[in-house]
C-alpha cells in the first residue's frame, strides 16, 4: 500500500513539527545556561522540563492522530471489501457457496 499526498503531507508536517521542537528546546537551553546568570541548576532543569513536556504531548498526540485515522481507514476498506464479498455469496447457488468459500477464505477473514 503506497502513500498518497495526505500522507505525505502529514509526515512532512510532523518531520517539522519535531524538527522545530528540538530548535525550540536546544535554543532554550542554551540561552538559559549562557545568558541568564541568575537561574540556578533546579530553575533551567524545571523551565527546559516543562518545555520538554509539553512539546512531546504535543508532538506524540500527532502522530498519534494520525496513527489511528490510518487504522481507521484500513479497517473501513476491508469492511467494504469483505461486505462485497459476502453479497457476492449469497447471490451464489448454496452447493457453490461452500466452495467460494474454501477457495476465498484468507480473504473473508
Amino acid at each position: 500500500m503506497g502513500m498518497d499526498d495526505g500522507d505525505k503531507y502529514r509526515l512532512t508536517l510532523g518531520y517539522r513539527l519535531i524538527l522545530v521542537g528540538i530548535f525550540l528546546v536546544a535554543g532554550l537551553i542554551l540561552l538559559l545556561v549562557f545568558f541568564a546568570e541568575s537561574y540556578t541548576t533546579t530553575d533551567i532543569t524545571s523551565i527546559v522540563g516543562i518545555l520538554t513536556g509539553v512539546l512531546g504531548t504535543l508532538i506524540g498526540t500527532f502522530f498519534g492522530v494520525q496513527a489511528g485515522a490510518e487504522g481507521k481507514a484500513d479497517a473501513l476498506r476491508r469492511a467494504r471489501t469483505s461486505e462485497g464479498l459476502y453479497v457476492a455469496l449469497a447471490t451464489l447457488a448454496p452447493d457453490k457457496v461452500e466452495e467460494a468459500k474454501t477457495k476465498y477464505a484468507n480473504t473473508l477473514g
